[in-house]
């Protein structure tokens, strides 16, 4: 916890690996950043369940793609 407290989570990381070795390109390591990734994954994983997307048109406008029609039965 201490550790933890006083240097982050690279205050976690072993003396002989580098925590941003294990991170994808382009993440940032702060905590915020994870808030961030976390709370857009969220949102990403709501919108799924109610089957739909968002992503960015020509014009670059973003809108609300259905993933699937819905099913009809007749």
């Amino acid at each position: 916890m201490k550790q933890y407290e006083e240097q982050g989570l690279e205050g976690l990381a072993r003396a002989d690996s580098d925590i941003k070795s294990v991170l994808p390109e382009g993440v940032d390591p702060t905590e915020e950043a994870y808030k961030r990734e976390i709370l857009k994954l969220r949102i990403e994983n709501e919108r799924l369940k109610k089957n739909y997307t968002v992503r960015t048109n020509e014009a670059g406008e973003q809108e609300y793609v259905r993933l699937k029609p819905k099913n009809s039965k007749s």
